[in-house]
C-alpha cells in the first residue's frame, strides 16, 4: 500500500528483455502487485521475467497473439478489475524510459481527488525537451495538438505520454473493448474518458532515452493516427453538440452554414466582398464555438456520474 492506496502496476512487454529487469527492480516496495503482460512477444519476455525475477508481487499474463500495446494494457486492466482490490492502476512501459520512482508523484492527484486519471508530461521542462530526439519531439507535439481537438482535453500537453495512473472507479466504467489496441490507445483513452467527464491532470517528469529500439512503423502509425483523430473529433462533435444540443451548438451551426455558403457564392459568381464577409462570419462563429468547447472541458474534483458512465459504455 502506497500513501493509503492499494496500487497495481501494469507493464506491457514486447521485445523488452534488455530493460525489463531494471524496470522491475526500480518499482517502489509499497506497490501491491506488478502485472507484466507478454503481448505475444517473439523474445518470450514473460518466460524471461519468470526465470529471472523472484519478486513475490509479480503476476505474468500472456496474450496468445500480439494485440498491440493498447491490447496488452487492456489485458492488464481487466485483470485488475477482476481482482477488485486496487484503488489505482499505474501503467508503466517496460523499455525503461519511465522512472518507476515517480509513481508516488503520479498517484498524488488521484489520491487527493483532483483527477481520476493522471499522465506524465515531458513538455513542461525545457531541459527535458532538449534531450528528446528531434523526430520524436516534433511527432509528439503534433499528436498532442491534434488530440486537443479529438479528445476535448484542451489543457493536455503530452497526450502521447504512456506513464499514467487511473482510479479503478473510473477504470471500471471505461468501455475497454472499444479502446484502440495500437499506439493510438493513449489518445483514445482520453477520448473515452471525456464522455465519463473524468478530470485529467499532468505531472511533469523526465523521460530516459537509451539503447532501446522502437517497435513503431512510423508511416503506418501516422496514417492510423490521422484517421482515428479525425474520426474521434467528428464523433465527439456529433455526440456533444448534434445529438444533444448544447450552448455551443448554435455557433457551430452558424459556422457550418456560413462555410457552406462560400462555395455556393463562388459558383454563382457573387461579389467577392460578400464572399469575404461570409468567410469572416464563419471564422468568427467557429472561434466562438471552440470557446464554448474549451469551457466544457472536464475539470475539478473527480466525481462518478452514473448517467455519463452508462452513456460512455454504450458509445
Amino acid at each position: 500500500m502506497l500513501n493509503g492506496l492499494r496500487v497495481a502496476v501494469v507493464i506491457p512487454c514486447f521485445k523488452v528483455r534488455a530493460q525489463i529487469l531494471e524496470v522491475l527492480s526500480g518499482i517502489p516496495p509499497e506497490i501491491d502487485e506488478i502485472i507484466c503482460v507478454d503481448d505475444g512477444c517473439p523474445d518470450h519476455s514473460g518466460s524471461f521475467i519468470t526465470e529471472n525475477c523472484r519478486d513475490p508481487r509479480l503476476t505474468i499474463l500472456f496474450n496468445d497473439r500480439n494485440q498491440g500495446v493498447g491490447g496488452a494494457v487492456m489485458t492488464g486492466y481487466r485483470h485488475c478489475i477482476q481482482r477488485d482490490r486496487f484503488d489505482v492502476v499505474v501503467k508503466l512501459d517496460g523499455d525503461n524510459q519511465m522512472d518507476p520512482a515517480r509513481i508516488p508523484d503520479l498517484l498524488k492527484p488521484v489520491r487527493e481527488g483532483q483527477a481520476g486519471y493522471s499522465k506524465g508530461n515531458r513538455f513542461g521542462n525545457l531541459r527535458v525537451i532538449h534531450k528528446m530526439p528531434l523526430p520524436r519531439l516534433l511527432g509528439n507535439l503534433g499528436v498532442s495538438l491534434i488530440c486537443r481537438f479529438s479528445s476535448g482535453y484542451w489543457h493536455i500537453q503530452d497526450s502521447a505520454n504512456g506513464y499514467t495512473a487511473i482510479s479503478t472507479d473510473v477504470l471500471k466504467n471505461l468501455p475497454l473493448d472499444k479502446i484502440s489496441r495500437n499506439y493510438f490507445f493513449e489518445s483514445d483513452m482520453l477520448c473515452h474518458l471525456y464522455y465519463l467527464r473524468t478530470a485529467v491532470t499532468e505531472v511533469g517528469m523526465d523521460a530516459r532515452y537509451g539503447s532501446e529500439t522502437s517497435n513503431v512503423n512510423e508511416l503506418r502509425e501516422i496514417i492510423i493516427f490521422a484517421f482515428m483523430h479525425a474520426k474521434r473529433f467528428l464523433q465527439r462533435i456529433f455526440r456533444m453538440y448534434v445529438r444533444k444540443p448544447a450552448a455551443g451548438t448554435i455557433p457551430l451551426v452558424l459556422a457550418a452554414a456560413a462555410s457552406a455558403a462560400v462555395p455556393v457564392m463562388l459558383m454563382l459568381g457573387k461579389d467577392m466582398t460578400g464572399i469575404l464577409l461570409c468567410t469572416a462570419i464563419a471564422i468568427l462563429f467557429l472561434v466562438i464555438f471552440f470557446i464554448f468547447d474549451l469551457s466544457g472541458e472536464p475539470r475539478g474534483a473527480c466525481r462518478r456520474q452514473s448517467a455519463n458512465n452508462q452513456e460512455a459504455k454504450n458509445s
